[in-house]
Formats: structure tokens, C-alpha cells, sequence
């Protein structure tokens, strides 16, 4: 029988008391973004998006559309929020904008392709430029 060498173990605590420290060092006024891309680094976007949450992690960073996915599904917050900071087709824009994630704008044209979708679906795209 083959043994795994290594397990991955979530702690509550551990995330609470690691994002205390960080606060103390930052205070309270910037906003954390917890990057969950390739499922939170191995740890389950589904196990540790609510545990972040409780841990007063309100914004989240992920590679792609499906993980922007994962995490609207394992939120326990209306408030949360998702960013894209990899890929995004722009079939996909009109998903992204009606669900208020968040994405990167690099070029002109992907700005007004995100212009264009927003109009088409009525809701206002959130960029970054």
C-alpha cells in the first residue's frame, strides 16, 4: 500500500490568528484579498472560502471563470467578492458581469467588449484597469 508524505490539515484558528497578526501589522483599512486559484492551492475552495469568511475575509482571487464559480457556490456571505485575476474568454463576460465578479482589463478592446456586455446585461462590469 502506498502512504501519503504529506496531509493537509484546516485549522480555524490558525487562519483567525494568521489574519489578526496581518491586521495588527496593516490595521483594518486595506482589503484582503485571499487568492483560492488551483482550489485554494490544494486546500478545497469549498473548505476553506467559509473559513477565510470567518475569519473576516470578505474578497477572494481566483485564476479563471469556473473557480469564480466554486466560490460564489461555497460563500456564506452575500457580501463576498470574487476577482479574476487569470483568464477570461469573452463569451464568458456576460456570466462574470450578471454575477459581480471582478476582472482585469489590459487592452482597449477587452474594455469595450466588457462595455458591450455590461449594456447587453444591464448591470454595471467591475474592472480593473
Amino acid at each position: 500500500m502506498v502512504k501519503h508524505s504529506s496531509r493537509i490539515e484546516l485549522s480555524q484558528s490558525a487562519v483567525t490568528r494568521n489574519l489578526n497578526f496581518i491586521r495588527r501589522k496593516i490595521g483594518s483599512g486595506p482589503i484582503i484579498s485571499s487568492v483560492v486559484k488551483a482550489n485554494a492551492f490544494g486546500h478545497g475552495i469549498a473548505q476553506f472560502v467559509p473559513m477565510a469568511e470567518r475569519a473576516g475575509i470578505w474578497h477572494f482571487a481566483v485564476a479563471s471563470c469556473a473557480e469564480a464559480e466554486q466560490v460564489l457556490q461555497a460563500r456564506t456571505r452575500p457580501d463576498t467578492h470574487v476577482m479574476i485575476m487569470g483568464i477570461l474568454y469573452d463569451e464568458d463576460l456576460p456570466w462574470v458581469i450578471e454575477n459581480e465578479v471582478e476582472f482585469y482589463v489590459f487592452d482597449c478592446e477587452r474594455l469595450e467588449a466588457a462595455r458591450k456586455a455590461a449594456r447587453a446585461c444591464g448591470v454595471k462590469a467591475k474592472v480593473h484597469l
